[in-house]
């Protein structure tokens, strides 16, 4: 934890408001839609700024937790960063294999305003790993092309994962400042 750098994980942000512990001036946005709608980028950019908004303005850096995850999410996103005068330092891709990431989705289960994989309409294994495949394994290359994108091996232990990530973001920043 650095008291300097704030962080929005948008998925947090999503299931915050479709359970009423968040507000948002978009609540009513997220919650009338289906779930198709509601990963529009527009308004999923609208929420992430909104939340960036909410921290404590003395952060100078903003970690973004989660997004963007699909392709088609990358231009609207840095449209929005420019728009609102951020610049981004670049990344971190936590690497896993799809089976370690499907097991770990499996043995966390839903969480609190998500919804499972079966009300999603994903009823298998091979289902998700063909979503895992068209969305995360597409973004990465892009964002590679487009901002700094080191990876970290998260298949390690917490804490190395931890202390690679300290590591990696702390590094990011030093290059910039």
């Amino acid at each position: 934890e650095n008291p300097s750098i704030g962080h929005v994980s948008i998925g947090e942000v999503w299931r915050g408001i479709m359970t009423g512990t968040t507000s948002s001036q978009y609540t009513e946005q997220v919650t009338s839609q289906d779930i198709t709608k509601k990963q529009s980028d527009d308004l999923t950019n609208r929420l992430l700024f909104e939340a960036v908004h909410k921290l404590d303005l003395s952060k100078k850096v903003v970690l973004i937790d989660g997004y963007p995850r699909f392709e088609t999410a990358i231009e609207p996103f840095l449209l929005m960063t420019e728009e609102q005068r951020c610049r981004i330092l670049g990344g971190i891709c936590l690497e896993l294999s799809v089976d370690q990431s499907v097991d770990r989705i499996e043995d966390r289960g839903a969480r609190v305003g998500e919804e499972s994989f079966k009300a999603k309409g994903i009823s298998d294994r091979d289902k998700y790993v063909s979503f895992y495949e068209n969305t995360y394994l597409k973004t990465i290359p892009k964002l590679r092309e487009l901002i700094s994108l080191p990876s970290i091996d998260a298949s390690q232990s917490l804490d190395t994962v931890y202390e690679d990530t300290k590591n990696t973001i702390n590094n990011l920043i030093k290059r910039e400042y």
